[in-house]
């Protein structure tokens, strides 16, 4: 027994070793140098657990900081893919200089401006006697009549100064709320939507790109803002809220 014993206590002490694929194997630390055998044989147990566990952790760290790079560069490339996708979606949004209003040059078509498709049919004076044009006065092919009356439509250029703010609030103008929750602009989606009438949302882009100079990214956001819009107004309904607009709450409408 003693003989076992003392085979026992000269044997080498045993070290966690780390190997490929983040694995550590126990194994006996044979061969050491003297100055390495007389530092392990002077340490106890817990030290010389505390000392490899050091070394797992710091291993460890290490690994995990190259994860987090790596999770980076993935992140990184991730991002620049999406703006790519948006980009091209709005590339195929965006009308071709052909289609586009009438006089606009090769020059003017590459410019990051929003270029308005010519509307078949505009309407007219006949059409809404007590409204306004929407879009550009001095072009008819970018002009729209609608049911807004001279002093409502000033009021709308003078106070809205963004143009999100001015589409949500010629929305309101052009479609009640009812019309709102049961519609959108595609005309498409799972509840059966019919589709806002495409002249008037026409009138409201010509009215932004006249007034503010919008380009295709914003209209396509501004869009994306307008469906949200309905998309609530289809929300109080089913919730039995009320879908009265404020501002418009005590109006009258005689312009249709």
């Amino acid at each position: 027994l003693v003989d076992q014993l003392t085979e026992q206590t000269d044997s080498p002490p045993l070290r966690l070793v780390p190997v490929v694929g983040g694995q550590f194997l126990l194994a006996k630390m044979a061969g050491l140098p003297p100055d390495e055998e007389t530092s392990l044989a002077s340490s106890t147990p817990q030290e010389d657990l505390a000392a490899q566990l050091s070394e797992l952790q710091a291993e460890l760290c290490q690994r995990l900081d190259g994860l987090a790079n790596k999770l980076s560069t993935v992140e990184a490339r991730c991002t620049a893919i999406g703006d790519k996708m948006l980009s091209l979606t709005t590339m195929l949004q965006t009308p071709s200089p052909a289609a586009s209003c009438s006089g606009t040059s090769s020059s003017d078509a590459r410019t990051s401006v929003s270029v308005c498709v010519p509307s078949p049919a505009g309407g007219t004076v006949d059409d809404y006697p007590n409204g306004s044009w929407l879009g550009n006065p001095e072009d008819p092919e970018m002009h729209v009549r609608v049911p807004i009356s001279p002093s409502d439509l000033e009021m709308v250029n003078r106070t809205c100064n963004t143009p999100e703010k001015m589409a949500l609030t010629l929305l309101d103008f052009l479609f009640d709320r009812e019309v709102q929750a049961s519609s959108n602009i595609s005309g498409t989606g799972r509840h059966g939507k019919r589709q806002l009438d495409p002249l008037r949302i026409f009138a409201i882009k010509c009215h932004l790109v006249h007034h503010f100079t919008i380009t295709d990214q914003d209209w396509h956001r501004i869009k994306q803002n307008i469906d949200s819009k309905c998309r609530t107004a289809f929300r109080r309904k089913n919730r039995g809220m009320s879908l009265a607009v404020k501002a418009f709450r005590d109006r009258v409408t005689t312009l249709r």
